[in-house]
């Protein structure tokens, strides 16, 4: 069973997810405009490792959609 990120900081969290996504074939993407859905936004740091790799695609547009959005007192 995968463990939860909830309760991981920040850097935690970017730490596990940056070598999660890689692009096999950029051409699938390019001149696209993607549609990236998270549940809940905690500390993003899973949407901008999956935005950093689809921006290495030429011509690609990225949108983010999510229900809630954790914040910080």
């Amino acid at each position: 069973m995968a463990k939860t990120q909830t309760f991981k900081h920040r850097f935690e969290r970017f730490s596990d997810s940056k070598t999660k996504f890689k692009l096999t074939d950029f051409k699938v993407f390019e001149n696209k405009h993607i549609l990236l859905i998270d549940d809940v936004i905690t500390t993003g740091a899973t949407l901008v490792a999956c935005c950093n790799e689809l921006l290495k695609v030429k011509n690609i547009t990225i949108s983010i959609a999510t229900i809630a959005y954790t914040k910080k007192g």
